[in-house]
């Protein structure tokens, strides 16, 4: 009998101990819990309506049609590199390249479908034959970019890559013949 009286106070112990630790524990782990988010209802307040005020039948009210002038949408036309190129390739870019894509975009898909065009020097393995390329972006999101051919040391006009019979109107035709007879 002896034996189980001394571990009483151990089997106490370890009972206090143990809801000491497990109460401690309790304790801590709502200490660290988020405390829980209050939603706080919120009042609507009615709108107040307002009356529109109607013309008396004695009023006269008469409706005048105005027309806005529809501003034409510019090609922004960028040379990059500026200093790159030559006063005199500028000119013939412009000439052989520049006109006469931007008017064939116009003819075949209407006023200020091409939003920007650029015209930089080409840095690709390339470069000697096509010293420069030109990225062109328009309206509807789309993109084109295409190469531009150096020859006998001039500029060479630029070409459709048309699928079939290009698309040339009269005035293309009129103005632009040395790229009409490229084109059987």
């Amino acid at each position: 009998m002896r034996q189980q009286r001394g571990n009483i106070p151990l089997i106490f112990l370890l009972a206090v101990l143990g809801v000491t630790l497990v109460g401690g524990g309790f304790f801590l782990g709502q200490k660290r819990q988020p405390a829980e988010k209050t939603i706080m209802p919120q009042t609507v307040l009615p709108t107040p309506t307002a009356t529109p005020l109607l013309p008396s039948p004695t009023d006269t009210v008469q409706l005048t049609p105005t027309s806005t002038p529809v501003q034409a949408v510019k090609t922004v036309v960028v040379f990059e590199a500026e200093g790159a190129i030559s006063t005199e390739d500028k000119s013939r870019l412009q000439q052989k390249v520049v006109a006469p894509y931007l008017d064939y975009q116009r003819d075949l898909n209407g006023e200020g479908y091409v939003i920007s065009l650029t015209i930089s020097p080409n840095i690709g393995a390339n470069k000697t034959n096509y010293p420069y390329q030109a990225k062109a972006i328009f309206k509807n999101g789309g993109y084109e970019g295409f190469v531009v051919t150096k020859d006998g040391g001039g500029i060479d006009w630029w070409l459709p890559e048309c699928m079939g019979p290009c698309p040339f109107s009269a005035n293309f035709k009129a103005k632009y013949p040395e790229i009409i007879a490229k084109f059987p």
